[in-house]
């Protein structure tokens, strides 16, 4: 976890930024969350027109059946930001613009997304039972934790900031 935690981090600041009025439940390792402002969120600034993402393990999406129907797919996701850790987005990107210049599909043709596709079967809705997706809870909470500790962490820098002007000026 310690070393996807860069990744998490981002997936947690897009929830943090466009959660308003999402859900969100921890399903098969890591956090779901789906509506609300995400909705909004895949629809203005998705260039390929996702429905879902994962960010560490922060697994971000429209609504709930589709993060049931990818869920396979995404947990690839995840496991893939468990093995590079904080080089998995540079990675990912960097592939992406690589493919992009050379005239080529810079989703499609990713590897990481090859293998995502390769390694998974995307389930049918009408496999989904009802029972099968998690209720979620309110992502409002989440948001005030993490707003939380932005800005403890941001005090804590103003405060060592604060040290190191009084020792210099001793």
């Amino acid at each position: 976890m310690a070393w996807s935690a860069p990744n998490t981090l981002a997936g947690l600041s897009l929830l943090v930024l466009f959660g308003r009025g999402a859900r969100i439940a921890w399903v098969d390792g890591a956090l779901e969350a789906w509506g609300g402002g995400l909705r909004s969120m895949f629809e203005r600034f998705s260039p390929i027109g996702a429905t879902a993402m994962t960010l560490g393990h922060v697994v971000l999406g429209t609504d709930q059946t589709i993060l049931a129907l990818a869920r396979d797919h995404e947990r690839v996701h995840v496991r893939q930001a468990e093995r590079w850790g904080p080089f998995f987005l540079p990675a990912y990107l960097g592939l992406s613009f690589f493919l992009w210049m050379r005239g080529k599909d810079a989703y499609r043709q990713n590897p990481f997304e090859v293998a995502a596709y390769g390694e998974t079967v995307i389930r049918r809705a009408e496999t989904i039972k009802a029972g099968e997706l998690p209720r979620g809870r309110s992502a409002l909470g989440l948001r005030m934790a993490m707003l939380g500790v932005f800005l403890l962490a941001a005090l804590t820098l103003v405060m060592a900031s604060l040290r190191q002007m009084e020792q210099d000026a001793q």
